[in-house]
């Protein structure tokens, strides 16, 4: 058993029911500044430096963009809060997820949202910038994938792992200069920043960390668990397991 990623000091809990009003992609008007560090050089920005305090919940889940996956009209929604360092998360994304997504299909709409925990995965907040420069070149998932298959290959890398994502990208079939561009800058980095504030508004301590329609999983990490806690969402038993097409969008769009 491969345990949860623990911040160094747990988020206050808070109520979710604000969130799943606006998830389906209500517009928010308005902007809302980060201020981030950047490192000097033309080198990828590693961490972020403050956070959206004073934003609305509103305003938290329209920026933040979490990606997501299913039927969006379905009855089950699921918010994943997921670090690509985390080794419990890198179990959830190639073990959980698959079950999952052959199990209930698009009956159970997931939607990711970036949580790095950057005070013990110093390239954790990188990554999510490299999933979302995938997400620009409609290739979310298939980065995601890439980044969790490869985890051990490029969490200890004694440089940022570029190059290891840079690979994962390619073979993942995005252009390669676009990808390039896009990790050694700043791109992206307001996006991330605005999910880890969310994480810490709904109360996310640990990664992974799922909501079930706003209810957090009991032990997302345990499929016998997760099922029935899905099923119970769904009003029944699942189906029997059948292969179905993920389709991917971006909430907030």
């Amino acid at each position: 058993t491969v345990a949860q990623s623990k911040r160094t000091k747990s988020a206050p809990k808070s109520n979710m029911k604000p969130f799943y009003y606006v998830l389906g992609g209500v517009a928010v008007a308005g902007g809302v500044l980060i201020a981030l560090t950047v490192l000097g050089g033309g080198k990828p920005t590693l961490a972020p430096e403050a956070k959206m305090a004073n934003a609305t919940s509103e305003e938290l889940v329209q920026k933040a963009k979490g990606i997501s996956r299913g039927d969006p009209k379905s009855q089950v929604k699921l918010m994943v809060f997921s670090d690509y360092m985390c080794p419990g998360c890198g179990v959830f994304a190639t073990q959980i997820e698959p079950q999952m997504r052959a199990t209930f299909g698009d009956r159970v709409t997931e939607v990711y949202h970036d949580f790095p925990l950057v005070s013990i995965h110093k390239y954790s907040f990188i990554a999510a910038r490299a999933g979302r420069c995938a997400e620009e070149q409609s290739k979310f998932w298939e980065m995601h994938d890439m980044l969790f298959a490869h985890q051990r290959d490029w969490s200890f890398t004694r440089e940022p792992p570029i190059p290891e994502f840079t690979k994962y990208a390619t073979d993942a079939g995005l252009d390669k200069k676009a990808f390039v561009t896009c990790i050694n800058s700043d791109k992206f980095a307001e996006l991330v920043t605005a999910n880890m504030e969310l994480g810490d508004r709904v109360g996310v301590g640990s990664t992974p960390t799922v909501y079930i329609n706003g209810r957090a999983s009991v032990n997302p990490m345990a499929w016998d668990i997760l099922r029935k806690e899905i099923e119970q969402a769904l009003g029944g038993p699942a189906p029997s397991p059948t292969t179905t097409t993920d389709t991917a969008t971006t909430t907030g769009q």
